[in-house]
């Protein structure tokens, strides 16, 4: 299981993510904004730019809305 952390720590790193997606074909560039948007929500940094994973405590929309929100954004520039 570390292993897989690990990687999944990799890809979802700045560098990682960005690589990741210089693999999508062209036609979904227009989603890679949302893509970042959605990393940086769901797996914000401490102090030190570190990833946080885990879900924090409390109103599940704080998590909820931002999500919303930047779908909506994105869809707007459709």
């Amino acid at each position: 299981m570390h292993d897989t952390s690990d990687h999944f720590r990799r890809i979802l790193s700045i560098g990682g993510l960005e690589h990741l997606t210089d693999e999508f074909p062209k036609a979904l560039d227009v989603v890679k904004p949302l893509s970042f948007k959605i990393r940086d929500i769901l797996f914000c940094t401490d102090q030190d730019g570190e990833m946080i994973f885990g879900t924090p405590l409390g109103d599940p929309d704080q998590l909820y809305g931002p999500v919303i929100a930047a779908f909506g954004q994105a869809i707007s520039t459709l």
